[in-house]
């Protein structure tokens, strides 16, 4: 049995020099140019009231060439043609246009894809048939869907988008797209990291386990990575939760909690995807036992709401009320447009937030134990947010 269990994030490869960040992903996968061309293009929509945006632009196959004092903006050939060459999926326009409309941050995938499944898409809506110059303003739905159900019937392969009828299964078909995609990416970053990442791995492990242990080679520890990537030199056990880009076998998905299983959202779960995944991991994820575990490390995880169902069932087995195990929460010093005392206390109101949102989740029989539960932790030393220093 490991007395250590270390729960990292993707900021533990970011800290390695491994570019694994959304932000990075999509920088690599959407120039400037083509960025600037869907800003254009999403102007070009607003400014002629959305509706008539099919009528000028995707009656057909290939934009119409439209000008004249009654439209505003007409989009030229080329431009369509680097719209198309760009092969982007369903959920990049649905992300990118969440970004313009200042309703979300884009780079934030999962988040996204939780908010458009809950606040945008009706399951009765035939959604293919939008970017259709007869019947697209038949359909009653948010503007920005509409805006990107255009894009779609016009850019995407028609077996993709014209023939879509259930727009659940629709999406998932995309989902798996992009996933594969950013599976592509990641394994070629990895291999051009590959040499620091070798380097700072084991010391970053070293700094985060401190003098729990004195050599990372050692066996006392095990580690739980929310991460795609895997380092085989150390001496502990480690779990892809996700995937791994070994198995090619990534997966987005969102948090279960309050979605039933019955509902289409389900099948978009984190649950669901593990559950079906062809290509499962050949190291299924494990946790240490009970009996001997003394410690949780947490780095480089944003201790999102998104994943609050992982920590909770984290923390309903090693019963963190009741038992003697400390939670250690560990950042670095990574953004110097801050200071380290900005960056602790961010790191310190996160795991607060997780700490008393999982009391909270401990039911009426123990609601006073869910209250109490982070001064409980903090009178018996058994919570601890630490600022450590890689020797690298």
């Amino acid at each position: 049995m490991k007395e250590n269990l270390v729960i990292i994030g993707n900021g533990f490869d970011l800290e390695c020099s491994l570019k694994s960040s959304y932000g990075d992903f999509f920088k690599n996968r959407i120039s400037t140019e083509l960025m600037d061309l869907f800003n254009e293009v999403y102007k070009i929509y607003l400014d002629n009231k959305h509706i008539e945006f099919v009528s000028i632009f995707f009656s057909s196959e290939i934009p119409l060439q439209i000008q004249g004092e009654q439209f505003k903006a007409y989009i030229h050939q080329d431009q369509y043609q680097k719209l198309r060459k760009a092969n982007l999926t369903f959920w990049d326009l649905v992300f990118l246009t969440m970004g313009m409309s200042a309703n979300s941050y884009w780079h934030n995938v999962e988040d996204n894809i939780r908010l458009f499944l809950d606040k945008e898409i009706d399951r009765n809506t035939n959604y293919s048939t939008i970017g259709m110059k007869d019947t697209s303003n038949e359909i009653r739905v948010n503007h920005n869907i509409r805006f990107c159900c255009i894009l779609a019937f016009a850019l995407l392969e028609e077996d993709r988008y014209k023939k879509s009828i259930d727009i659940y299964d629709f999406l998932y078909k995309e989902l798996r797209i992009f996933e594969k995609d950013f599976t592509e990416y990641l394994m070629q970053e990895f291999q051009v990291r590959l040499p620091i990442y070798t380097i700072k791995f084991p010391e970053l492990m070293q700094a985060i386990l401190g003098p729990d242990s004195t050599d990372y080679l050692n066996d006392n520890y095990s580690i739980l990575s929310f991460n795609y990537t895997r380092y085989y030199r150390i001496g502990g056990e480690i779990s892809n939760i996700h995937g791994t880009l070994q198995d090619e076998n990534i997966i987005f998905g969102i948090d279960q909690k309050s979605i039933r299983s019955d509902t289409p959202e389900y099948r978009f779960t984190k649950t669901f995807r593990k559950l079906t995944q062809v290509n499962k991991s050949k190291n299924e994820v494990t946790i240490s036992g009970k009996d001997k575990l003394k410690k949780i490390f947490f780095y480089g995880h944003s201790l999102s709401e998104l994943d609050y169902s992982y920590f909770q069932s984290i923390f309903d087995y090693y019963d963190i009320y009741s038992s003697e195990v400390k939670l250690i929460f560990c950042c670095t010093h990574f953004d110097k447009n801050r200071t380290k005392e900005e960056i602790l206390q961010a790191q310190t109101l996160a795991a607060s937030k997780l700490i008393e949102t999982y009391g909270s989740s401990m039911g009426k029989e123990r609601e006073q134990h869910g209250k109490n539960l982070l001064h409980k932790l903090m009178l018996e030393d058994r919570v601890d947010v630490r600022i450590i220093r890689p020797t690298y």
